[in-house]
């Protein structure tokens, strides 16, 4: 009996050390915020959820439901390249996760990087996902086709009137000798005066 006491003792010291107490604190802290900033996002209240997970990103970087969720608060407040980031640190560990490559696809889509979330879309679908999920990436695919088969119009027209005092250039005199001709007089009939019109156009297609 006295030697069983003595092998509890050490072990009830170990469980009440301030250190393990300390530790279960910051556990419970750390889930408690994950839950209040996820609280914020499906309520809509993305910044609050941002400025939650970002706070809880720098003291757990490799955390993977914080970089989900900083990734996916990043994205409503239009931080479209930290929510790049967060994703591809969580695909660093895990490249085979679906759901986060669709929502880096987003984010490179909203970044106007069609190519490469193309290329991310048709990764995810040749994975073989559900239905309704193939049905959205193709929705997404149509739409980036959309967008990068633009045409573009655009063209000007200039129309001039204007009045010259002598176009035909002539001598205000109405003869003029030429030498080559043994300075024989010539009729130019004189200057004269006339109005005019210019008109230009310009177009191009894109």
């Amino acid at each position: 009996m006295v030697k069983l006491l003595f092998k509890l003792i050490p072990l009830v010291i170990l469980l009440s050390h301030p250190f393990l107490s300390y530790a279960s604190e910051t556990r419970v802290d750390l889930n408690s915020r994950v839950e209040i900033g996820k609280e914020h996002f499906s309520t809509g209240n993305f910044e609050n959820s941002y400025q939650i997970f970002k706070d809880l990103f720098l003291k757990n970087p490799g955390n993977e439901t914080i970089n989900f969720y900083l990734g996916r608060s990043a994205f409503e407040t239009k931080k479209y390249e930290e929510a790049v980031f967060a994703y591809q640190r969580m695909l660093i560990s895990q490249p085979n996760l679906s759901r986060v490559k669709l929502e880096m696809a987003r984010s490179y889509m909203a970044l106007g990087s069609y190519q490469e979330a193309k290329r991310i879309f048709n990764e995810v679908l040749n994975e073989n996902p559900p239905e309704d999920v193939k049905e959205n990436i193709r929705l997404f695919i149509k739409a980036i086709d959309s967008r990068e088969k633009k045409h573009i119009f655009s063209g000007s027209v200039e129309v001039g009137y204007g009045y010259d005092d002598n176009p035909r250039a002539t001598s205000s005199d109405k003869t003029i000798e030429i030498p080559v001709f043994n300075n024989l007089p010539m009729n130019v009939g004189g200057k004269g005066s006339d109005y005019f019109f210019t008109t230009s156009a310009e177009f191009a297609y894109i």
